[in-house]
């Protein structure tokens, strides 16, 4: 379960065609995994995380790695303002994710519509044989 503002979303059930990405470079990290906390973790335990890290891998340290280090204080800069970790997790959604925020699910709208135009088809075929639409 992940958490979207005060919503509880369920794990996506496919793997959307929409967001499928063709492309051979690998997807980096979201900043919950640089920080190593999870998606549910409050802002005292992300403070905390990056304090951690931060003096783990700090450039003047011996085990100091600057790469890790700006990825670390970017995934902090945006996870600590509150603004910035919205977008940053509304951009995570899957497009299956934002129908279920709205309470529908995909396979349901299909079905309906399959229905509807079933419906039509039928209505259409009994007028162009002159049959009453409606059953006496």
């Amino acid at each position: 379960m992940r958490r979207c503002g005060s919503y509880l979303l369920p794990p996506p059930c496919r793997v959307s065609p929409l967001r499928h990405s063709f492309s051979t470079t690998p997807k980096p990290p979201s900043y919950y995994t640089v920080l190593e906390i999870d998606d549910t973790a409050t802002p005292e335990q992300i403070k905390s995380a990056y304090l951690n890290l931060a003096k783990q891998l700090h450039p003047d340290t011996e085990q100091g790695d600057n790469q890790r280090f700006q990825e670390v204080k970017k995934a902090y800069e945006v996870l600590s303002d509150k603004k910035k970790k919205e977008e940053y997790d509304d951009s995570l959604l899957t497009d299956d994710e934002y129908y279920r925020l709205f309470g529908l699910d995909l396979r349901y709208i299909f079905v309906f519509s399959l229905m509807l135009m079933s419906m039509k088809s039928i209505r259409d075929r009994n007028a162009s044989q002159g049959k009453c639409p409606i059953n006496h």
